[in-house]
């Protein structure tokens, strides 16, 4: 059963340099974790492990909330059909298909239109659809502890060097940033909200790893809305919604920031 998961879900993703105002930066490529037909997505390593434990304790159905412009359904989609799953795949409705909603549906997801409102009460309102189809629904964002052990497991290829400086990476449901810390709690980390409010995102750290977050973390708030693509120039693949927004940060601030710099591109490509 992980012989595909072996194929598509890449370890080890590659560390590259790049030179920026004459500094050195690290990039972890975790937009290379995986292949087509699964888009490319740290945390799909997570909903696999997840997708797993269901299956073994015998669950059938499960069903996820994907945000506007999450691609996250499309690869849990992929791993369902694998796993011989039903999936049921929610959004807010609008009047066009999104074109990662259409590829899922494509890969069998059932599809469940939420009317749009604020996301926890969108989240509300898919899980008690999903749970009376006789379904489990995925936590929000995959934020569960196979995640932050699979990110944990992850980020222990990178050198240990790397964790020495400043670590800079976008935040979303603070999954990725958590598996982090549990690798290398002590890293100093600085996290730059995709949409979240930062409040949310420290409260999700703690229910997912630690009571009490040290010092060495620090998120920001975002200063471009979740919705609007960034156009920054980068010089590796990084999504316009999420990463983009936070190398830009790292080159605007970046005479602020101690060696050496790692910049966790965590993808959504």
């Amino acid at each position: 059963m992980r012989k595909w998961g072996a194929r598509l879900l890449k370890d080890n993703t590659p560390i590259q340099e790049y030179k920026i105002k004459g500094r050195t930066v690290f990039v972890k490529r975790e937009d290379l974790c995986t292949e087509d037909p699964m888009p490319k997505l740290a945390k799909l390593r997570g909903a696999y492990e997840l997708l797993v434990k269901l299956k073994s304790q015998r669950v059938k159905k499960v069903g996820h909330f994907d945000t506007s412009i999450s691609r996250a359904g499309q690869g849990i989609a992929f791993i369902a059909r694998e796993l011989g799953m039903e999936f049921f795949l929610c959004y807010p409705k609008k009047k066009e298909l999104s074109d990662q909603h259409r590829i899922a549906q494509e890969l069998g997801a059932i599809p469940i239109e939420i009317k749009p409102n604020v996301t926890p009460v969108c989240y509300a309102v898919a899980k008690r659809e999903v749970e009376s189809k006789g379904g489990v629904m995925i936590p929000f964002g995959v934020s569960c502890q196979e995640s932050i052990k699979a990110v944990c497991r992850e980020a222990a290829h990178v050198d240990n060097y790397l964790f020495t400086g400043t670590v800079v990476l976008c935040v979303g449901s603070a999954t990725i940033i958590s598996g982090i810390l549990l690798h290398k709690p002590e890293a100093k980390i600085i996290g730059i909200s995709a949409g979240a409010n930062n409040k949310k995102q420290y409260q999700n750290i703690r229910k997912l790893l630690l009571p009490i977050i040290p010092g060495n973390v620090r998120l920001l708030p975002n200063t471009i809305p979740y919705t609007t693509a960034d156009d920054f120039e980068c010089p590796f693949p990084a999504s316009p919604y999420y990463d983009l927004k936070a190398f830009r940060w790292l080159v605007e601030h970046i005479d602020q920031l101690e060696d050496p710099i790692l910049f966790y591109n965590i993808g959504q490509l």
